[in-house]
């Protein structure tokens, strides 16, 4: 893990474990909740103990997350802050009761963090849950003015639990505010069972250093500098998701399921095509994704078996190019129309042909 992530890290547990709550082990990556592939958030392993409605013990927990919304187009562009899949989270469970006087234990813990109270900024929604009670005597809260789904949580259970809460957010230095957390009062058939608060650690390291570049704040950031790679969304988003991927001993020859084996599959082509449009050779990739694994998973498992499935899907890749650029060039020698090799194209070379809409 980062220093810097180990730091933070540690004040938290720190602080909630003078407040009274246990630690709750982190999950591996693979989830054995059937709703998502990998854990997403630190509420993944504590779904149990929510669902059982038995929150008895305030509970305080780490987990690595891996979410995969981007894996179908890592490289949209967009002017906000986009969130790299791979991500640490941390996180808390208290019991209904806890709800009201856990809030002074989240202050203490943004005292300690060196979050200035004059620039953090709560957005809560108005309702009789207190869940901005005493939060609201600290830090300026702004009740009601987002659209009311930013204020819901919905974390992917059968039975009716839900979650209404608050974001914290962090003022930067162009004034604007950048979301780094929540604290969700957890609701089952409307009535409250108990509350969780957290942040993504990155997303909290980027926000209160005010970082113009956001992605410096990433375990990734020195590896892609060590390799000559620039430090932005793509880079950080698809390299990282690889290395995590690989970290968890899945390969080509050995994934569980073909909902597995396609996640693997899209993200190598999504580092061929990085490595095409950016011009970033092999040899930086693999660096950087070594470096990576050695930050971030203090192992190097996963890292052979990452260098043969990608130097196979990169000579495909780019032995498909060839035989589309030959298709093309043969096609047109013919007379065919532009439409009709278009269509053809897309037929053949589905892979390119979805990394060509991209690139538009």
């Amino acid at each position: 893990m980062d220093t810097r992530h180990r730091n933070i890290k540690n004040t938290f547990e720190d602080v909630f474990r003078h407040n009274g709550l246990v630690s709750f082990p982190s999950s591996s990556l693979f989830s054995d909740d059937e709703t998502v592939y990998f854990a997403c958030a630190t509420i993944t392993p504590l779904k149990k103990i929510i669902e059982s409605n038995k929150i008895n013990q305030g509970l305080y927990i780490h987990q690595p997350c891996l979410r995969l919304q981007t894996l179908n187009n890592p490289f949209a562009k967009s002017e906000s802050y986009q969130f790299p899949g791979y991500f640490n989270m941390l996180g808390t469970l208290i019991s209904k009761e806890q709800v009201i006087p856990f809030q002074n234990a989240i202050v203490e813990l943004f005292d300690c963090l060196g979050v200035p109270k004059n620039e953090l900024k709560i957005f809560s929604p108005t309702t009789s849950i207190p869940i901005a009670s005493e939060l609201q005597k600290q830090y300026f809260t702004e009740f009601d003015t987002k659209s009311n789904q930013y204020y819901q949580w919905t974390y992917g259970f059968k039975q009716n639990i839900y979650g209404l809460g608050l974001t914290f957010s962090i003022r930067q230095s162009d004034n604007s505010y950048r979301d780094i957390g929540q604290y969700v009062a957890i609701l089952k058939d409307g009535e409250v069972i108990g509350a969780e608060f957290g942040f993504g650690i990155e997303t909290f390291l980027a926000a209160t250093q005010k970082l113009s570049n956001p992605y410096l704040a990433y375990s990734i950031a020195t590896a892609l500098q060590s390799s000559g790679i620039e430090q932005n969304f793509v880079s950080t988003n698809v390299i990282s998701m690889v290395g995590a991927l690989y970290s968890t001993g899945l390969s080509l020859n050995q994934a569980p399921s073909k909902g597995y084996k396609r996640i693997l599959n899209r993200s190598l082509n999504n580092l061929c095509f990085f490595s095409d449009q950016y011009a970033v050779n092999a040899h930086q990739i693999k660096d950087a994704l070594y470096h990576f694994m050695k930050i971030e998973f203090k192992s190097f498992s996963g890292f052979d078996a990452f260098c043969v499935d990608y130097d196979e899907k990169h000579k495909i890749y780019i032995e498909n190019i060839k035989k589309r650029d030959d298709y093309i060039k043969n096609q047109r020698s013919l007379g065919q129309s532009p439409q009709y090799i278009s269509k053809r194209i897309q037929q053949l070379y589905p892979t390119l042909h979805h990394y060509e809409k991209i690139r538009e």
